[in-house]
């Protein structure tokens, strides 16, 4: 041990060495001092610099979930205590290309709009307050962030503004198609297959009056991954068994419990027809139970071959082939938060791959 203790001496008795040690711990003892800053810290403002539609009055629903996001209840933040350190502002950088901009905007965290701002209208611009499932405090981490309400700022509309010349033109007509692609271009072929076969679905559901909503399009194994996850944390192990077969779906929750990604890599990959880019999954809150019955017939008189859920806890009859249904006693459409009854009900459809648009 005396030996031990002589090396470092040693060590740090050289000039440079003991220089490099002290700047060292000073460095580590500023990042825990930056972090301890976040410790007790559970709500955070944010800017909104990243939104579905191209125009700046552009508005999205609430999320209820992370397997209900999609590019209209989701936006990318800037937030105000923590990336002013180590991102530049895409509203204020100068003379820099649309495409520059974009890929500094998509540098940024995405926030999903959590039920408490149910009903908000977000703009580009907006100061907003989010929370996070685990803050900054926590190491560091960033994780679960989530839009709770919109603040009132006199400055929002300028930034917003300000945004919108940055981008440009040809910036505000990419930037739509790189959000709903989760900040990728999808060169996935069956790409047409999909939007021909939504288009086709949105104009028939929408010609009866009903409301029609895509909330999950073409997915990475990743993706996929946390769709999984989702499904056993929110409405729990039953859930998963019930989408993903007996055998399968138990093979998912052990691997979920035991923490094994690689695991539940395997098991995902192939579980959906959304991998393939060949199925869709379409809002049902908002739809009556007898209405739930004429868009099923209606999916299917397209070609589609629709499968209702949760398949556990929602509806009298749930999954493939159903014909009748309604929610189950006492439930309310959406549920009433994670795992309740019909939380993050939803119609998947799995898209022909011979599909040919109406």
């Amino acid at each position: 041990m005396a030996k031990t203790y002589d090396r470092i001496s040693t060590f740090l008795g050289k000039p440079k060495t003991r220089n490099k040690h002290r700047n060292d711990q000073n460095v580590e003892t500023q990042i825990k001092k930056e972090i301890n800053k976040f410790a007790e810290k559970t709500e955070f403002r944010a800017r909104v610099i990243g939104i579905p539609r191209i125009d700046e009055k552009s508005s999205f629903s609430s999320a209820t979930s992370g397997n209900d996001l999609s590019i209209e209840n989701a936006a990318y933040v800037r937030t105000m205590d923590i990336d002013e350190y180590f991102l530049p502002d895409p509203a204020k950088v100068k003379n820099k290309s649309s495409k520059v901009i974009i890929d500094i905007i998509l540098a940024h965290p995405v926030a999903v709009v959590a039920p408490e701002a149910e009903g908000t209208t977000i703009k580009l611009g907006d100061l907003v307050l989010c929370t996070f499932d685990n803050n900054p405090g926590n190491k560091g981490l960033q994780r679960g962030m989530k839009i709770i309400k919109v603040l009132n700022d006199p400055e929002s509309e300028k930034y917003g503004r300000d945004l919108i010349k940055n981008l440009g033109a040809d910036g505000f007509g990419a930037l739509p198609a790189l959000f709903e692609n989760g900040g990728f271009t999808s060169n996935n072929p069956s790409s047409k297959l999909v939007d021909n076969f939504e288009r086709d679905l949105k104009k028939a559901i929408e010609a009866l009056g009903l409301p029609f909503h895509v909330t999950d399009r073409t997915r990475t194994v990743d993706q996929q991954m946390e769709r999984i996850r989702n499904k056993y944390y929110k409405n729990g192990p039953g859930e998963v068994t019930a989408t993903y077969g007996k055998n399968k779906g138990a093979k998912m929750n052990k691997a979920i419990e035991d923490g094994n990604d690689s695991e539940l890599r395997k098991l995902a990959s192939g579980s959906s027809g959304h991998l393939g880019g060949a199925a869709i999954d379409i809002r049902s809150k908002k739809y009556t139970n007898e209405q739930i019955t004429t868009v099923l017939e209606v999916i299917r008189s397209l070609g589609g071959n629709p499968l209702l859920e949760n398949m556990k806890g929602c509806w009298t009859n749930a999954g493939r082939n159903v014909t009748t249904t309604e929610r189950i006693q006492g439930a309310k459409a959406g549920g009433n938060g994670s795992k309740t009854p019909c939380h993050n009900e939803h119609i998947h459809i799995d898209i022909p791959s011979d599909y040919k648009s109406q």
